[in-house]
């Protein structure tokens, strides 16, 4: 900052990651609005490395099931939606680690084999 109290050229403000969360239940539109709010921005059909904006789902946080819980799964009775099917402190950490800048890999969660890529 120089004696105005104005920022140089060279002070300027580093811009800081910021979150928008998207909720509501299964089938309620969440994709929808994440894929308008992208199109709207101009990211739908920028190439991923240069993008400024990208989408987060929860889905890529599901727990790696065990054995017992797959059986479950692959009858339809285990519940995706109970909180204990995150891996929440994962997914917080994620989230930090993009606030804070830093460079994550999110995974992608199979539904065949119930387990992160």
């Amino acid at each position: 900052m120089n004696s105005t109290g104005l920022l140089c050229e060279t002070e300027r403000p580093r811009h800081r990651p910021f979150l928008i969360g998207v909720s509501g239940g299964t089938a309620s539109g969440k994709s929808t609005v994440c894929a308008k709010i992208m199109e709207l921005l101009g990211q739908n059909k920028v190439d991923h490395h240069q993008r400024k904006v990208t989408i987060v789902s929860q889905d890529s946080f599901y727990r790696v099931l065990t054995p017992e819980q797959k059986a479950k799964a692959l009858k339809g009775q285990y519940n995706f939606d109970h909180p204990d099917a995150f891996d929440t402190e994962f997914m917080c950490q994620t989230l930090k680690d993009i606030i804070d800048g830093k460079v994550v890999e999110v995974p992608t969660y199979d539904f065949v084999t119930h387990s992160r890529q």
